[in-house]
Order: C-alpha cells, then sequence, then structure tokens
C-alpha cells in the first residue's frame, strides 16, 4: 500500500509543472509579454537591427526584464501613489484601450 500512495505522490507531482506553465503562460500573456519580445526580436531603426545582429531570444528577454527589475528595486510609496493615480485618472494610452 504504500508503494501505491507514493506512485499517488508522484503523478500529482507530475502534473504541476504543466500548471505551473499554464500559469506562467498567462501571466506573461496578462502583462502582454509576448508583443514586447516579438518587437524587442524584430525591432529595427537606424541604429539596431535586431535581424542584422540575430538577436536571441534570451536576448530579447534581458533588455525587457530591466524596466521591471528597475521597478522593483524603486519601489516605494510614492511611486505607488502615482500609479494608482495614473490607473484611476486612466490617463496611461494602455488603460484608455482597456
Amino acid at each position: 500500500m504504500e508503494a501505491s500512495s507514493s506512485s499517488r505522490d508522484t503523478s500529482k507531482l507530475s502534473s504541476k509543472p504543466k500548471l505551473y506553465q499554464a500559469s506562467y503562460q498567462q501571466a506573461l500573456d496578462d502583462f502582454d509579454i509576448p508583443p514586447l519580445l516579438y518587437r524587442l526580436q524584430t525591432y529595427s531603426d537606424a541604429s539596431f537591427d535586431a535581424a542584422w545582429v540575430a538577436l536571441k531570444t534570451q536576448e530579447a528577454a534581458t533588455p525587457a526584464a530591466i524596466p521591471i527589475q528597475t521597478l522593483t528595486a524603486n519601489l516605494n510609496g510614492s511611486v505607488l501613489a502615482i500609479y494608482l493615480n495614473t490607473i484611476r485618472s486612466k490617463t496611461l494610452s494602455i488603460l484608455k484601450q482597456a
């Protein structure tokens, strides 16, 4: 009986990565990360051409993470108040679309 109990525990663990992957993908979608990564991987102007430098997925993800890390490191009451005021007044163009 103990072996079958152990098997059940293992089966529960094996289903968790799928759940985590789905949750992770949902979070990426909720925060509009896939379009940002696509834009970084295909960006081109006079100063930079992602195709010419053969930008890799991980290289595109790093610039996307920098603003998030900066926000996390600098988060304080003043910043939160500004964001909340912006959200409530809907002055961000992205919020006007919602």
